[in-house]
């Protein structure tokens, strides 16, 4: 399977207007919303969700006890919240000795950013 650019969607992000807690992401070349980026506190720390801008359904989530954290997960869900929606859990951990990078394993191969 090859690709182009021309099959790469570009996104802009910019802060919500009335909550630095919300990133708008709108696709480049249209301006629509195409996401919305959460970030929010939990009793356990902090939570971030990429969600439907219509409905809100979360298409991925993740939570960790502080920002420094350097292992975490990714809980990536396919279809609407409720018992017929699939849930894939992607572990990240950070690898780097100074700077940052990340690495995760997805359908037995390692990738690194």
């Amino acid at each position: 399977m090859s690709s182009s650019l021309a099959d790469v969607t570009h996104y802009t992000l910019s802060t919500h207007p009335r909550n630095p807690s919300i990133i708008e992401l709108r696709e480049k070349a249209t301006e629509n919303l195409a996401y919305i980026k959460i970030r929010h506190k939990i009793p356990e720390g902090y939570s971030i969700s990429l969600v439907n801008p219509s409905t809100f359904v979360p298409f991925a989530e993740s939570q960790s006890k502080n920002a420094a954290a350097r292992s975490r997960s990714i809980v990536l869900r396919e279809g609407a919240v409720g018992p017929n929606s699939k849930a894939v859990e992607v572990m990240f951990n950070d690898s780097s000795f100074f700077g940052f990078e990340w690495a995760f394993e997805w359908e037995n191969q390692r990738y690194r950013w």
